[in-house]
């Protein structure tokens, strides 16, 4: 089995076979400093409108609660886009 390090997990596409790392550990940092920038800059649309709705209406309380949220929001938005989450020699993951 290939050694997972915290907070740096590979996705492979399962059409085109390409293996991406999605390296998260700093994520919740980035999203703190930037809020929706970072979420649309990574080309999730769909969560950078969310977070500026929520900052807006939260008067910018979700700015600081949505970055506890990064990291399982990034995983599910690959996995929700069709990729497989993969070990480092890209081989699948169980479970």
């Amino acid at each position: 089995m290939a050694e997972q390090r915290w907070g740096v997990h590979y996705f492979k596409h399962p059409m085109s076979g390409e293996v991406i790392q999605m390296t998260t550990g700093f994520s919740w940092l980035w999203v703190l400093l930037f809020g929706c920038l970072w979420f649309g800059f990574k080309g999730m649309w769909g969560h950078a409108v969310i977070a500026l709705g929520l900052a807006i209406v939260t008067s910018g309380l979700a700015w600081l609660l949505y970055p506890f949220f990064t990291y399982r929001i990034v995983k599910r938005h690959f996995r929700m886009s069709g990729w497989l989450e993969v070990g480092s020699d890209g081989k699948p993951l169980a479970g």
